[in-house]
């Protein structure tokens, strides 16, 4: 293992840092403190570096094994050694991926996947929202729905708030992404990442299957729906359908009713996975792409003047998904400036 630390330019500051990492490393370091580092333009060319750590595995004779281990080591770790191509195709042919992002955030994540159990994972900056979500999840009571009940206890909904700090998880599905290659999964994975900063989100489960993702309005009006329907004096008891096909029908008529705003963010470390054309989760119109620039402040890289931190997608037809707003705005006319002689 041999880390080479790629900084744009050294400072004492830097070069603190860079000692107190490399004395907690038991590998070797390459100790380089020129700039630019001799050999970058190989690494970014030939490695893809752009900024991102990666892992480039090699062989004893020098051969590129793995471009980029990094996504196997953090979803795995040891477990996936030597780090080849067959340990990616075991996760790229793994149906049940939830555990891989999921497992650490609760204890009783993986009892709850192999139950099937309903799971909302939730999320945002929006405390008020969060909590009217934490309210309504907890009125539903799955005996009313057809096959949904179980023995006793066993009526809830399991929910697991997610932070936008908790690094691990987000941290996972970024790697997660770099494998998968199968649309539905990738959607899922794009969908999450977008929403990552979102005011609130959400995402029901059932087991490993991912039933439904979006913003909190919509999941948020879904679930008051469903939940005056069940406290309604009328008869409410869907024992007829289960909870998955009522919360999809709910959800539905909540979105029919909302001009969308379909932006995907996708990691510059994701960028060469990053399709010609994609479509809105929404509607299907192609969408366009546009370059955004973050802050991602680094004392062992200077790259957050230097390279884009997201690659943000649009859709390429604005009026399409946005009827409600004319194509161009109406700006008030000035006054025409008279002339000098």
């Amino acid at each position: 293992m041999v880390w080479i630390p790629v900084v744009e330019q050294w400072t004492p500051e830097r070069l603190d840092l860079f000692i107190q990492l490399r004395d907690q490393m038991p590998w070797y370091t390459v100790q380089m403190f020129s700039s630019p580092v001799a050999g970058i333009k190989f690494i970014k060319e030939e490695w893809h570096f752009n900024g991102k750590p990666v892992v480039v595995l090699l062989n004893q004779q020098g051969e590129v094994e793995n471009p980029n281990a990094l996504p196997l080591i953090r979803l795995r770790g040891m477990d996936a050694f030597p780090f080849a191509k067959a340990a990616e195709d075991a996760i790229r042919n793994l149906d049940n991926w939830l555990h891989l992002v999921a497992n650490h955030i609760h204890l009783s994540m993986q009892s709850w996947i192999e139950k099937e159990k309903y799971i909302f994972f939730y999320g945002g900056t929006d405390q008020h929202w969060i909590k009217k979500l934490q309210g309504y999840i907890k009125s539903i009571d799955l005996g009313k729905f057809l096959n949904d009940g179980g023995d006793e206890g066993n009526n809830t909904i399991e929910s697991v708030e997610v932070g936008e700090s908790e690094i691990r998880f987000w941290t996972n599905i970024e790697s997660l992404q770099f494998i998968k290659e199968d649309d539905e999964t990738r959607r899922v994975l794009q969908r999450l990442i977008s929403n990552k900063t979102e005011n609130g989100w959400a995402v029901l489960v059932k087991g490993s299957t991912v039933i439904i993702s979006d913003q909190s309005a919509k999941i948020s009006r879904a679930l008051k729906k469903l939940v005056i329907k069940l406290q309604s004096e009328e008869e409410n008891n869907f024992h007829e359908e289960n909870f998955e096909t009522i919360f999809k029908e709910y959800h539905k008529q909540v979105a029919d009713m909302f001009s969308h705003s379909c932006q995907i963010n996708i990691p510059s470390s994701a960028a060469n996975i990053i399709p010609k054309n994609m479509k809105c989760l929404e509607c299907g119109q192609v969408m366009e792409t546009f370059i955004s620039f973050r802050c991602n402040k680094s004392l062992t890289t200077n790259t957050q003047n230097s390279s884009a931190d997201f690659v943000r997608i649009k859709p390429r037809n604005f009026n399409a998904c946005y009827p409600s707003y004319p194509r161009y705005p109406a700006y008030p006319a000035y006054p025409a400036y008279p002339r000098y002689p």
